[in-house]
């Protein structure tokens, strides 16, 4: 038969994989007496839906879905040959503690957008036998998609058999200028950790964007996977290389294309926190699926597209694609940028189970390929705004409140600008551009925020909310955009602000605020008030209200200098030390109108 039935105590806390299954309090063997679902417990012996504690079998001959349910649990996993087969259907979740055994010629797929996530790194024994991975992308013939293999020995000329292009990165080329880095020839036995990206298949049209499902075929990954990261010397200016008009930065020898090793969805923040020598951000491709006409999900009614920046930016803070976007998915690849700073030019950086696993324990909901997680457990208050112009290209930034986060520059919470494209918006942190920036808790109405944009086209351009969530998805909560140059501040929520431009870099021109009734470092319409650095003092001039008190704090809130009964409309506080860091300045006037502006001193 093809089990059989002991009370032999000594396999009381053991799993069997012999050819006789012995089932014990530990040990559930699949009848499908029922049906094929995996979750109902009478499809089980004994009759009892298994938990983390389980070693489960999957005989020959029978098939199991895991399908209704999100999620389902063993302590080890044996699909028996010569027909065992296990489905772990799309957007369902297997959760094993230790190992995984696939016996010759038994069947285990994992579909799209499913996880198979391990506990243990290194369960004795080890994974064995194979499984099949599909990773599925929406794609025209000339897309690619950034890669990686779940399983090992996989080549990276099975992802898309009919297709010749396959590039892998190569972070610094000592022939080029400065040492940028380039693509080169990446047809080769995937490496765990490594990102590729593929073209996609030959039959695919440019005109149409069709689905195309790779099947990852080998022994899962699991443990920790260590890869290794490189970069250049070259720390200077950002200069023309020659080979294109496109402007080359410091950071073109230092990136590195990696890849999420595991059959299951990673978080990126965990990975970024446990490995310092990489920049706190990384950029993930959104593989060819780029919207041609959307509208707006925060108006309902403004209509615009998805172009100029094709790479997805996340850390700490969330994503530029907006909330919900917190996971690196199985099979996929995403570029990191190694630190100018790292002691050496090569180093490695880790892959563990833990990034696995959400802080609850439970497993990512894999759900596309390049999204993710349901819910994000910390402090948020965050606005996604978007810069579009007449011919509906769109770029777009994020400013939040974070929990973690300072109102300086923050490795994992702020994310520098590209500042390759030619459509841009971003915040700044005194002259540092950053398309993600995340600002300290707890949130004031008081604060604003500098913003500045590029663009190559001359006529209307319009700033619009993509989306918000926490504080300022409350109608009561303003979200005002300040134009200095026509002296205008324009509530977001109410309507896109609309405004013409030549073409060029502003980073004076507009402010983000949340109170109609605070000023910053700019005019305003009744008073000026300037705060500026001149022979290492920091000056304070009111040009029509007294000041009446000055707090100057640091970046983490402490309070530095505090000035009391000023009254005078100007004021200089020499007693600082100069040390080039960031100060907030905060001013409040004989009316009790505040300014608050920030300082480098």
């Amino acid at each position: 038969s093809t089990y059989s039935f002991t009370a032999n105590a000594n396999l009381a806390n053991s799993c069997t994989t012999s050819a006789v299954i012995n089932v014990t309090n530990n040990s559930k063997i699949w009848k499908g007496t029922t049906n094929n679902d995996w979750n109902t417990p009478s499809n089980w012996l004994p009759a009892i839906v298994p938990d983390a504690t389980t070693c489960v079998i999957i005989p020959t001959g029978s098939t199991s879905q895991i399908m209704n349910a999100p999620n389902a649990l063993a302590k080890t996993l044996t699909i028996k040959a010569p027909t065992g087969n296990l489905e772990l259907q799309s957007g369902r979740n297997l959760i094993v503690t230790d190992n995984i055994v696939v016996e010759a010629g038994a069947t285990f797929n994992v579909r799209n957008s499913a996880n198979l996530v391990q506990v243990t790194a290194v369960p004795s024994p080890a994974n064995s036998g194979i499984i099949n991975m599909q990773r599925t992308s929406n794609v025209r013939l000339q897309d690619y998609v950034y890669y990686a293999s779940p399983v090992t020995g996989f080549a990276s000329s099975a992802v898309s058999p009919s297709t010749n292009y396959i590039y892998k990165w190569i972070p610094t080329i000592g022939a080029n200028t400065n040492g940028w880095g380039n693509w080169t020839a990446g047809s080769e036995t995937m490496t765990p950790g490594k990102g590729y990206i593929v073209r996609g298949p030959s039959a695919y049209s440019n005109a149409v964007a069709s689905n195309y499902t790779a099947n990852f075929i080998g022994t899962p990954n699991n443990g920790n996977i260590t890869m290794t990261v490189n970069r250049g010397t070259y720390n200077g200016v950002d200069y023309n290389t020659g080979a294109s008009t496109t402007l080359a930065t410091k950071d073109d020898d230092n990136w590195n294309l990696l890849g999420n090793p595991y059959p299951s969805a990673i978080n990126p923040t965990q990975f970024l926190a446990a490995n310092t020598n990489l920049t706190g951000f990384v950029k993930i491709w959104t593989h060819g699926t780029l919207p041609v006409s959307l509208t707006d999900p925060f108006y309902q009614d403004f209509a615009y597209n998805y172009t100029p920046g094709d790479y997805i930016t996340y850390n700490g803070s969330g994503s530029t694609a907006g909330p919900g976007v917190n996971q690196i998915s199985a099979g996929q690849g995403f570029f990191t940028l190694m630190n100018h700073t790292s002691a050496a030019p090569s180093e490695t950086v880790t892959f563990t189970n833990a990034m696995r696993r959400d802080g609850s324990g439970n497993p990512y909901n894999n759900s596309q390929f390049f999204k993710s997680e349901n819910a994000e457990p910390t402090e948020n208050h965050r606005i996604w705004l978007d810069l579009v112009t007449a011919t509906n290209k769109n770029v777009r930034t994020l400013v939040g409140y974070i929990d973690g986060a300072t109102n300086g520059s923050d490795r994992l919470y702020d994310a520098f600008t590209d500042e390759k494209l030619s459509l841009n918006l971003y915040s700044l942190i005194g002259t540092e551009k950053f398309n993600i920036q995340g600002k300290q808790l707890p949130f004031e109405n008081t604060d604003f925020v500098p913003m500045g944009f590029k663009t190559n086209e001359s006529g209307s351009h319009s700033i619009a909310i993509a989306t918000v969530d926490g504080v300022f998805s409350e109608a009561s909560q303003n979200i005002l955009i300040e134009d200095k140059l026509l002296n205008k501040t324009h509530n977001l929520k109410e309507s896109p602000y609309t405004f013409t431009t030549a073409a060029g870099i502003y980073n004076d021109r507009f402010v983000l605020r949340y109170s109609k009734t605070i000023l910053s470092n700019h005019d305003s319409d009744t008073n000026v008030v300037k705060v500026f650095t001149n022979n290492n003092v920091i000056n304070i001039t009111s040009t029509n209200q007294i000041i009446k008190d000055v707090v100057v704090y640091d970046v983490l809130g402490k309070t530095v200098t505090n000035k009391t009964n000023v009254n005078k409309q100007e004021v200089s506080l020499n007693e600082l030390k100069q040390t080039s860091a960031m100060l907030i300045v905060k001013v409040t006037l004989e009316n009790n109108e505040v300014v608050v502006t920030k300082v480098i001193f």
